[in-house]
């Protein structure tokens, strides 16, 4: 007899049957597939005839596979015969199928002839969505082949692997092998063989199954013994018997990573998910790791594991019952929203005991009959949702499993008495030895509320402790539903349950109330509030602890910098003082039973925080305590400085904070430093200050540096003084410099003329009076600007030729000015005779007595210069 379970949980799931159909006729299917309409594919084998609802097929030899299709209502679309049984089925986005199976000697595929040259051989067709049969091929060998699945890419190219021994030839592609290898051959849409590969070493290998990307990225699965090959990758088999490996190839047949797992297993199916990650299925007989997952050893366990497309291991779980019990996988499947779907089948041997159960994650399911079959429901995660038999009397097996894009799950399988599904029921109608029929159903998507046992990070708390709840809803849930979190009294009883948290999603936000008793059997649920209640519970029971008491704590301080040593006090018994740098989470700086706590080195005043600690880790409110650093005491007498020693008083700049004492030679209490007093050299000045509790000093370095003694003059000119140099333009004077400690020079001449030189001579072109000033600069950087000299500079007129002495007043007389020396004059008419002379001439010469006319002059100034000319005397 075969009865639906129930979950431990004791939900009714209510999963509907919306059809079931049966092919009439010694019969069996293999696979099935499900494409983007919901149409379904199933593949497997029949011998006689087989009616199919209304299209009965009559095999050709004693044994032959069909392909039939079934729209998303459950009507038979078509069925056509295969020339051998078929095993694995894919479909493409185009409603193209490909089967691939076994056939032996002659073998029809549609107008295609296939023959195998040893016992059997294997096929792979392509049947077009019409049913007719687009091409066949196949292959054999004279010992061994045999081909295990198939799989189609986004562009139509197929994809088969299998095992074989000896040489086959794959459509122009030989391979050899004197062991039993895996193959893996590519077709292009046509049916021609793109390419062919093998993998194995000196023992056996089986390929199991295969899962093709949409980009041509091929996952193959299956098992192997002792060492095994794939490209560059090699893997060894420890522990004897077989092992499982996944290997990852790339469109062009190159292996792009294998993995092995460690312990006895087999490969049943494999698939991916809308991620690109895989998920594989099997039966294991020992301890089996992936990667950091150990699953143990069960009585013919089923393993379940999912890696991601980079092959690393995200999960592995294993669905086992008691030992006498024996639990296949058979296929898996995907839906939109990457929960899988498992299909296969369970027995009970040798106690036959059916009580017994199997067990889903927390689901479990009852065997009344010595073999069941079942569907599961597991998240992405591989939690399980829900698990289905078929009801009904006698024998029936899942084989194959798909999805349709809103998440209704189609199967298809065999049996032999009158299972129901649902309302359904279908009937055997082939008795005989080993008869069978072939059942195809669809199991609606379930509308009602599923709630995953929901896990703690942790199940012994605190009083006032914060408690995130997580957990799993499916089904049909209003949007405005909300989840409330619930905890039980301390006896686990939730006659009156205290709300401790409540949102619309998971996790739930949740706090232990602060004055929860201390208890270990407490208890958390979550509830679904809309439209009907539902309640899931946590089994293991939650440990509440109390909190202590509120500390009381002494503030300190220091100055300008260092540690703080804080006091606190209220701790007893077992507690402890927990000490913090922040006011709500991370970790404790300190956790002692001591009272006082050394903070870090502080710069300034920082806030910590303490709580008393009970033994048992729980906390109550942090207390704040400040370490006080008094930041108004660091004394800063400010930078290096240099001072001229002529500067004059200055009152120095640049200390912080104001308010303090100056000490040292030359400096005031108020900070006036005199140069002079202090003296040429470098000298120490201190500041002080003082705030109580705390006193700053810094020091400082002022240098006093010697002024130049500017001694500078002009050498004596014929003209001038030896306080002012006169002469006419041009007028050069020679200038002297004998300035002490002068490192650089800046002569102004007045004229918008300057120079660097320590002793320049210097020509004025142009008449005037020009102040001379010179800058002179130590290398201590003190200047010093003085005048030296203000320079006369006269403008030489040129001697007149015409000069009309009849004492009008107007140039009556015979000027000269053009030296400021000193002349003699001598005068001569025409004829060479002198007329006039003298010695020291002033300018008074008036011609009386002379006619008009032109005269000769000759003039001799009394350092020797001579001039000569004439001049015109008009009256």
């Amino acid at each position: 007899m075969l009865l639906p379970c129930t979950s431990a949980s004791s939900q009714d799931l209510s999963l509907s049957w919306e059809w079931a159909k049966q092919v009439n006729g010694n019969s069996g299917s293999n696979d099935l597939v499900v494409d983007h309409a919901g149409n379904s594919y199933v593949t497997g084998y029949f011998k006689g005839t087989a009616d199919f609802g209304g299209n009965a097929l009559t095999a050709n030899t004693a044994w032959e596979g069909f392909v039939a299709k079934y729209n998303k209502e459950g009507q038979e679309q078509w069925a056509v015969n295969i020339g051998g049984q078929g095993k694995k089925i894919a479909v493409d986005a185009f409603g193209n199928t490909y089967i691939t199976g076994s056939f032996k000697g002659q073998s029809s595929f549609g107008e295609f002839q296939l023959e195998s040259t040893g016992s059997f051989g294997f096929f792979i067709v392509k049947v077009d969505p019409l049913g007719k049969i687009a091409w066949a091929k196949g292959a054999s060998t004279m010992t061994y082949d045999y081909s295990s699945d198939v799989g189609v890419d986004g562009q139509g190219n197929s994809y088969v692997t299998g095992q074989f021994e000896g040489t086959v030839d794959f459509g122009g592609f030989s391979l050899t092998s004197q062991y039993i290898d895996i193959f893996l051959i590519k077709y292009d849409p046509q049916g021609n063989v793109v390419w062919a590969r093998k993998a194995g070493g000196a023992e056996f290998e089986r390929a199991g199954n295969l899962a093709v990307e949409a980009n041509g990225n091929v996952y193959v699965t299956g098992n192997f013994s002792g060492t095994a090959h794939f490209g560059s990758f090699s893997f060894y088999n420890l522990i004897g018997g077989i092992s499982l490996f996944l290997a990852k190839f790339d469109p062009d047949g190159n292996v792009i990573w294998a993995k092995a797992a460690e312990g006895s297993a087999s490969s049943r199916a494999v698939v991916l998910d809308k991620m690109g990650n895989v998920i594989i299925a099997g039966s294991k007989g020992t301890t089996h790791m992936f990667d950091q997952y150990a699953l143990e050893a069960g009585f013919d366990d089923i393993f379940f594991v999912k890696y991601t497309s980079a092959g690393s291991v995200q999960w592995a779980k294993a669905v086992g019952g008691a030992s006498d019990y024996t639990v296949e996988a058979w296929d898996l499947a995907v839906d939109y929203k990457n929960n899988i779907y498992m299909v296969g089948e369970f027995g009970v041997y040798s106690t036959r005991d059916y009580s017994v159960s199997v067990r889903f994650d927390h689901l479990t399911m009852a065997n009344y009959s010595g073999s069941s079959s079942y569907v599961t429901k597991f998240t992405s995660e591989g939690s399980a949702i829900w698990v289905k038999q078929i009801g009904g009397k006698g024998y029936a097996s899942k084989k194959g499993v798909g999805t349709d894009g809103q998440g209704n799950c189609y199967l298809t399988g065999i049996f032999n008495y009158s299972p129901n599904f649902g309302t359904t029921q279908l009937n055997f109608t082939n008795w005989g030895i080993d008869a069978t029929d072939t059942f195809v159903a669809k199991l609606g998507a379930s509308a009602d509320v599923v709630l995953l046992p929901i896990s703690l990070s942790n199940y012994m708390l605190c009083a006032g402790a914060s408690l995130p709840v997580a957990f799993t809803a499916y089904g049909s849930i209003a949007a405005d539903a909300t989840y409330s979190i619930q905890l039980s009294d301390e006896n686990g009883s939730f006659n009156n349950p205290v709300t401790i948290g409540e949102s619309k999603n998971s996790p739930v936000a949740s706090i232990i109330p602060s004055g929860s008793k201390p208890g270990d059997k407490y208890k958390i649920r979550v509830v679904l509030n809309a439209p009907t209640p539902v309640i899931r519970e946590v089994s293991s029971h939650l440990q509440i602890n109390a909190l202590p008491g509120i500390p009381q704590v002494t503030p300190s301080a220091v100055c300008g910098a260092g540690t703080v040593t804080l006091q606190a006090t209220g701790a007893s018994g077992d507690q402890s003082y927990a000490w913090y740098n922040v006011p709500d989470g991370g970790a404790p700086l300190l956790v002692s039973k001591s009272s006082s706590f050394t903070t870090p080195a502080l710069t300034s005043t920082t806030k910590f925080f303490v709580a008393l600690r009970s033994g048992a880790g729980c906390e109550n409110a942090r207390v704040a305590a400040a370490a006080v650093i008094d930041s108004g005491i660091s004394a800063n007498s400010g930078p290096y400085q240099e001072v001229c020693i002529s500067a004059g008083s200055i009152m120095l700049q640049d200390f912080s904070p104001v308010g303090g004492r100056w000490f040292g030679r030359g400096v005031s209490i108020e900070g006036i430093f005199n140069p002079e007093k202090a003296g040429v050299g470098e000298h120490v000045l201190t500041y002080a200050l003082e705030t109580s509790p705390c006193y700053s000093t810094s020091s400082k370095k002022i240098k006093v540096n010697p002024s130049p003694v500017l001694d500078a003059g002009f050498e004596p000119s014929l003209c001038g003084s030896a306080t002012q140099p006169v002469g006419y333009a041009p007028f050069t004077i020679q200038f002297k410099n004998l300035t002490k400690e002068g490192t650089t020079y800046l002569w102004d001449f007045g004229d918008g003329t300057f120079s660097k030189e320590a002793v320049p001579l210097h020509t004025y072109t142009a008449k005037g009076t020009y102040a001379v000033y010179l800058t002179v600069s130590s290398s201590g950087g003190c200047t010093v600007k003085e005048k030296v000299a203000t320079a006369q500079v006269n403008e030489q007129k040129q001697i007149s030729n015409i000069f009309t002495p009849n004492e009008d007043g107007i140039n009556d007389y015979f000027v000269l000015d053009f030296s400021c020396l000193p002349v003699a004059l001598k005068v001569f008419n025409r004829w060479g005779k002198m007329v006039f002379e003298e010695k020291s001439y002033q300018n008074n010469w008036r011609a009386h007595g002379l006619a008009e006319g032109v005269y000769f002059y000759n003039v001799e100034a009394t350092d020797g210069q001579k001039w000569k000319g004439w001049v015109e005397i008009v009256r």
